[in-house]
């Protein structure tokens, strides 16, 4: 039976590649973090300094994982895994395809929260339906907001994957960039 690529999303509207999903019935993973975070925290990811620079330009509306994020704010993380290596070769290739940013950037540091991001939702993407170079999923996390901070934040670690940022100092800088409680 040929596949209907033309699936419901949350809400009801149609749109192409998406599988039903919604985070109040049974995800393939379960949804990050969970619904509380460590206090005095706030929930960071990290990427290659090439997609936080796509984040931060605005080409890159989403966020691929194997896993949903909920609604909130995230740090945004320039992780310091050498992309030349060669088992990033399918990583390279991918960056390759994105179409170049329109007008002046800079480069982000890689090792540091470099922004924040908003995340409003995510959908299934329908299983060998890449709706173009920035949606591959299988999850897709979709981007609202992001705010760029103004000076980098060396941060000694990050982690592949969802991770805490915990020192007070920097805490308190990020929560001076968004509304007060949107980062609870």
């Amino acid at each position: 039976m040929p596949r209907d690529n033309k699936r419901r999303s949350v809400g009801g509207k149609r749109k192409q590649g998406r599988r039903p999903h919604s985070c109040t019935h049974k995800c393939t993973q379960p949804l990050v973090p969970p619904s509380s975070v460590p206090e005095g925290s706030i929930p960071a990811i990290s990427v290659f300094p090439p997609v936080a620079q796509a984040i931060i330009d605005g080409r890159k509306r989403v966020e691929n994982r194997s896993w949903g994020l909920r609604p909130g704010w995230y740090a945004l993380h320039t992780n310091i895994t050498n992309i030349s290596a060669p088992k990033w070769k399918g990583v390279r290739e991918h960056i390759a395809k994105w179409p170049p940013p329109v007008g002046e950037t800079t480069t982000v540091p890689a090792g540091h929260l470099v922004a924040l991001f908003k995340i409003s939702g995510h959908y299934v993407l329908a299983e060998g339906s890449p709706v173009d170079v920035w949606t591959t999923g299988p999850v897709v996390n979709e981007i609202a907001e992001v705010r760029k901070l103004d000076t980098a934040i060396k941060v000694a670690k990050g982690n592949a994957g969802l991770w805490y940022v915990k020192d007070g100092q920097t805490v308190a800088t990020l929560r001076k960039m968004v509304p007060l409680g949107d980062l609870d």
